[in-house]
């Protein structure tokens, strides 16, 4: 059904995701809340994934070029972020199929924004990893509203 190592990397970031969500259900004052939580979500497992991904580019950068490194990271980390979006981020309780069929064009849309940035950056002369590291950005902005509204349409309610 999907990869082994996606599935485990879902496992392992679930059970940080436990930890941290559990820890902003306690770490509010009374009259402080969390604004959203799935939103906190995502940035926790976001980070997870950008860490991830980060290492497969700043790899893969040895041997080939910027941009053919940055699709690179797109290519192994869709799995792994589909997963981890879907089951900790969200917590969508629909169909695998039909999320993830919507999960690509949003992943497109991040990639192209991601593009764009990361070549506009790199022939400005801007330092390779801060280049990669907004265009991380830019993707995080557009696939988060897509993927909420877009993408996992039956959450768990918190």
């Amino acid at each position: 059904e999907h990869l082994p190592m996606a599935g485990q990397a879902a496992r392992a970031l679930t059970a940080v995701v436990v930890v941290v969500d559990s820890m902003l259900a306690l770490a509010p004052a009374p009259r402080m809340k969390v604004p959203d939580r799935t939103l906190a979500r995502f940035l926790m497992v976001g980070v997870g994934n950008t860490i991830l991904g980060l290492a497969v580019i700043f790899s893969a950068r040895q041997f080939c070029s910027e941009v053919a490194a940055n699709l690179i990271g797109y290519l192994i980390m869709v799995p792994v972020s589909f997963l981890s979006h879907r089951d900790i981020s969200f917590r969508d309780t629909g169909s695998r199929i039909a999320a993830f069929a919507r999960y690509l064009p949003t992943i497109l849309a991040g990639y192209a924004v991601n593009y764009v940035a990361l070549t506009v950056l790199l022939s400005a002369g801007t330092n390779p990893y801060l280049a990669q590291t907004v265009g991380i950005a830019c993707h995080v902005f557009v696939t988060y509203l897509l993927s909420r509204l877009f993408v996992f349409l039956t959450p768990l309610r918190d």
